[in-house]
């Protein structure tokens, strides 16, 4: 992996204010430099040593990053400093849907380089739905021990890394796949596939609840530190069913057209994972503040 020029220039700003573990980085020291006098001296220029004293910083100068740097908690877990790696898929995934050698080395290079927490890409929790052909999933219990190698090749640099849950619902790749339609709280068009999903029946959506479950409970036996589940940006499962512009169901506990409605299967998702594996067990919620889109 070779790091861009706008990151190695973002690296060496940091190393301007603070050092790798997090304290304030020495004053930057004297140095010398030739200084040309203006008089000569037998025809020839004479030249001086000088000390050029660096310039202080006014108060308040430049960023404060020596809180970057220091631990934090989310519940029961313990990062060792406050940079978080994003989630974003990646494509490299075996066949399986477990993670690549390639997909662990550049997880692996993360951690070593510093980051605290790692939150790697959509892992589906149906086998029938996947996000990306060749994306994650802890949708069967065949992938603990695949997933196991990746949580032990990241805590020996002392991150902590913690899987992204999801169902692709509308964005689901079924119907290129399987054959099979992609699914949502209605109909609608996604997007980025183009396919059309067709509505779930409410006795279909426990199963998903407990699809959901079971990932956080492999997620667990994995060795990761805790788990994020995905309900944003009016997109997937979850964020469909809690957004207005996709969930347009009439009737029923998880209708469309009320606030309870559409946050009902996100909460009782999050209520069974905690039923599974625990209170004791680190869980973060991707959500949208604001959709950015009229109506949502």
């Amino acid at each position: 992996y070779k790091p861009s020029q706008p990151t190695v220039d973002f690296c060496n700003r940091i190393a301007e204010f603070t050092d790798f573990e997090g304290h304030t980085a020495a004053a930057p020291q004297a140095q010398k430099a030739e200084v040309k006098a203006s008089r000569q001296t037998g025809g020839a220029e004479r030249v001086q040593s000088a000390a050029v004293q660096p310039q202080a910083k006014t108060s308040g100068q430049g960023p404060k990053l020596s809180m970057l740097m220091s631990p934090w908690k989310l519940g029961t877990m313990e990062v060792k400093n406050r940079l978080v790696m994003s989630p974003m898929t990646l494509v490299w995934a075996n066949p399986d849907e477990t993670p690549s050698d390639r997909q662990i080395s550049y997880w692996v290079d993360r951690a070593r380089n510093g980051v605290g927490l790692i939150v790697t890409e959509m892992n589906s929790v149906d086998p029938a739905h996947r996000y990306q052909p060749l994306s994650v999933g802890l949708h069967s219990d065949f992938q603990i021990e695949k997933h196991k190698r990746l949580t032990d090749a990241v805590h020996k640099y002392g991150a902590k890394i913690i899987p992204q849950l999801t169902h692709p619902g509308p964005e689901s790749l079924a119907p290129f796949l399987e054959g099979n339609p992609c699914v949502g709280p209605s109909v609608n068009r996604s997007e980025s596939t183009q396919q059309v999903c067709r509505e779930l029946k409410d006795e279909e959506l426990p199963e998903l609840i407990e699809m959901f479950a079971q990932a956080a409970r492999r997620a667990k036996e994995a060795g990761y530190d805790g788990i994020e589940v995905h309900m944003a940006h009016n997109y997937c499962l979850l964020g469909s069913f809690l957004s207005p512009l996709r969930n347009k169901r009439e009737e029923g506990p998880y209708v469309g057209h009320t606030v309870e409605g559409r946050l009902k299967l996100s909460l009782d998702t999050i209520k069974r994972i905690r039923e599974v594996v625990g209170r004791d067990f680190p869980m973060t919620v991707r959500i949208s503040g604001d959709e950015t889109i009229g109506g949502a």
